[in-house]
């Protein structure tokens, strides 16, 4: 870290996700972009010019894990690729921010995990950046608190458009090799997420169904879940075709007008 103290990032990937990060490495006064990476130079020379001035731009990661003058890495490539940049990124004394899913398998995560234990003066961190905004925050303090009373059941619903266009950008959408575990482990993980982390627990058991041509994973899925207050939910995530809707709920057995009102004041004191 230079004198300034900012830290010095180098973002992998310039893929769609990267752009979130540059721009909010841009806005952080705590941190510079100084390289950007990507196996297409078209895309690693976009970027550096258009999102992070000044930055230099590689096609090869090696050259981001052996320069010193790098201090941390954003990982923005598919999920397959993950576990082996992420394992480098660490045994060269780089912090890691590490998109979602951070593995493709329980293997490639378990390596990933034993090469952040190895490093403890490293920080080594996945992105749910959906626990920081003001509503899942307000909420996983409601349960907190009881406001809920006795939970018994929560569900999640997640409607997308995943098109066409979505799986021709990136080859490896919708596949088992590159994604790892069909909309589950690509836009829904973060609403499994805030509902786990709001209502805590894991999945118990679910089902799945192929829906879109291009894809060879599941396109419907649905899990039931199971919780450390006793909680019995659903969550289920589908595909659309013709229309975008997202939908996110958590919906206790006890009188929701209530709650919803409370955390409407909340929101409005935020």
């Amino acid at each position: 870290m230079k004198s300034s103290g900012k830290v010095r990032v180098a973002v992998i990937g310039c893929g769609v996700i990267s752009e979130l990060h540059l721009r909010c490495y841009a806005h952080n006064s705590h941190a510079r972009v100084v390289a950007v990476c990507d196996l297409v130079p078209e895309r690693a020379k976009s970027a550096a010019e258009t999102l992070a001035p000044g930055a230099r731009w590689t096609t090869d990661a090696a050259e981001i894990f052996a320069d010193p003058g790098v201090d941390a890495v954003s990982i923005c490539t598919d999920h397959a690729s993950h576990c082996a940049l992420a394992c480098a990124a660490l045994a060269a004394g780089k912090h890691v921010l590490c998109e979602k899913s951070l593995a493709v398998n329980a293997a490639h995560l378990r390596r990933m995990l034993a090469a952040a234990k190895a490093h403890p003066e490293l920080v080594a961190a996945g992105v749910f950046q959906h626990r920081f905004e003001p509503l899942p925050r307000i909420l996983r303090t409601l349960v907190a608190e009881g406001a809920f009373g006795r939970m018994r059941t929560a569900t999640g619903s997640l409607y997308t458009l995943r098109d066409d266009n979505y799986f021709r950008h990136d080859a490896w959408r919708g596949t088992k090799k590159g994604e790892g575990g069909s909309v589950l482990i690509n836009q829904s993980i973060h609403y499994f997420d805030l509902m786990l982390w709001i209502a805590g627990g894991g999945v118990a058991r679910g089902k799945r169904q192929l829906l879109h041509p291009r894809a060879s994973l599941a396109g419907v899925v649905a899990a039931a879940l199971h919780g450390r207050r006793q909680l019995v939910g659903a969550a289920e995530r589908a595909d659309k075709q013709r229309h975008e809707q997202r939908n996110q709920r958590l919906c206790p057995l006890d009188e929701l007008s209530g709650v919803e009102a409370r955390a409407a004041g909340l929101l409005r004191g935020h």
